[in-house]
């Protein structure tokens, strides 16, 4: 087993690799975001009785979600870390750890990325196929066997994982088989969390089943999130759940961060100092607010100030080299 790490401005992106130096897992932290483990300082803003529960400022856009038996109230303080990263319509969820006094807001202490296991992995350097490989995790279509693939695919309540024939021409069993290390791999790859339905091909039954769940819950084990295989439903199906910590891949690299970190990228990959650059509304926002660190950290790597402007008609970015300066 091998790590390789790169950190780029405030972001880090490590890949765990097999023994083939193989990516089987990546890890995106932006230093800016509400990441697992993180510690914040918090104020709590609405109490929900009936649910036991809490909705926590931590000084960031949106508040975390507490649930807790604990007697509070509104206007009270607390240190909270954070159990689950936010996903569409869903905040982040955190964990009591304390109650303090009239205290400032915000973050204390971010999380470890690193488990003590994965410190103590062999480090190489990064390479640029990792990044090709971190964009192909969007892909739904997993090829393998002969023309067989997976197709992975969301819900708003579960993450669907199809085998399909296609055009292999290997018996169902064998496609199975071969089936299962691409699905465990995929699921640790891609962060895949929640609910998780898979669908054999091929007859189904608990004697023929029984191997490859055996063999899925094996190589599962190898990666720290909790998970559950529930075995095979009355429609054949597989189902399955694991533990939402951190976000799923895509929904990492398709945050508005990531659109603003591939704009840091191309405006390092600009030789000229002199540039000017037009982004939506919302993309300016986030570049002075949550990320105006790492904007200040580019500005002192180009060696001068940039020209942002926020642009209506922009959906994404624009960059502007000035000629004349």
């Amino acid at each position: 087993m091998f790590r390789a790490q790169t950190t780029f401005l405030n972001e880090t992106k490590v890949a765990f690799l097999d023994s083939q130096k193989q990516p089987f897992a990546f890890i995106i932290q932006r230093l800016e975001d509400v990441n697992y483990g993180d510690l914040y300082q918090g104020k709590i803003e609405k109490k929900i009785p009936l649910l036991k529960s809490f909705f926590v400022n931590i000084n960031k856009d949106k508040n975390v979600f507490l649930p807790s038996s604990e007697q509070l109230n509104e206007g009270d303080y607390v240190i909270v870390q954070v159990t689950k990263e936010a996903r569409l319509g869903k905040e982040a969820e955190v964990k009591l750890i304390n109650i303090i006094k009239s205290h400032p807001i915000g973050l204390i202490e971010k999380g470890k990325l690193l488990t003590p296991n994965q410190l103590t992995l062999p480090e190489i350097p990064w390479n640029e196929y990792f990044d090709d490989i971190l964009s192909d995790t969007c892909n739904p279509i997993v090829s393998f066997a002969d023309g067989a693939r997976l197709i992975i695919e969301r819900t708003s309540a579960f993450w669907s994982i199809d085998i399909d024939s296609a055009s292999s021409s290997l018996p169902f069993s064998k496609i199975n088989q071969e089936a299962v290390p691409i699905i465990a791999k995929e699921i640790i790859k891609r962060n895949l969390n929640g609910n998780i339905i898979i669908d054999f091909i091929g007859r189904k039954n608990i004697k023929n089943i029984s191997p490859l769940l055996i063999q899925l819950n094996n190589l599962l084990l190898i990666e720290a999130t909790p998970f559950q295989i529930g075995g095979l439903s009355r429609l054949g199906n597989v189902e399955m759940k694991r533990d939402r910590r951190r976000s799923a891949l895509i929904d990492t690299l398709t945050s508005p961060n990531a659109k603003a970190y591939t704009l840091f990228k191309s405006i390092l990959n600009i030789s000229s100092p002199f540039l000017t650059i037009h982004v939506s509304p919302y993309l300016y926002k986030q570049i002075i607010g949550p990320l105006a660190q790492t904007w200040n950290l580019l500005e002192h790597k180009k060696g001068t100030r940039l020209v942002i402007k926020a642009d209506p008609t922009e959906t994404s970015f624009t960059i502007k080299e000035n000629l004349h300066e």
